[in-house]
């Protein structure tokens, strides 16, 4: 009886799962390797793979809209996440590249694949 219950709530509410690009993940850590162990294959202890800006908010799953964040970081960002901001609050980007403010002030950075990624203004002040 409790499989059948389960069954027919699966079937009334699927799970919709994200597909995450396992190609745009191996790409990334390639060009950047993990920061603990300096692989660019493998895991990596003590870090996550995040999507500086989320998917949900339509971020791409692409190399140039990842980065390698600490699992506590990555906890607290989740955190902040969840609690439905809107989007253009989520962004964050790492401190660690060049910025440029382009002519009609916007602010980006070039990506790994030599694409701007546009990211809050903060970070070119």
């Amino acid at each position: 009886m409790k499989q059948l219950l389960i069954l027919s709530f699966l079937i009334l509410f699927p799970i919709v799962a994200e597909a995450r690009s396992a190609t745009a993940r191996n790409e990334f850590q390639r060009n950047n390797p993990c920061p603990a162990t300096q692989k660019t294959t493998g895991s990596c202890p003590g870090y996550i793979l995040d999507h500086v800006i989320p998917l949900d908010c339509g971020g791409a799953d692409d190399p140039a809209n990842m980065q390698w964040q600490t699992v506590p970081a990555a906890r607290e960002k989740d955190k902040i996440e969840r609690r439905g901001l809107n989007c253009r609050t989520r962004q964050v980007a790492p401190e660690d590249r060049e910025y440029y403010l382009g002519s009609k002030g916007g602010c980006y950075y070039f990506s790994v694949n030599k694409k701007k990624v546009y990211v809050d203004r903060k970070w070119c002040d």
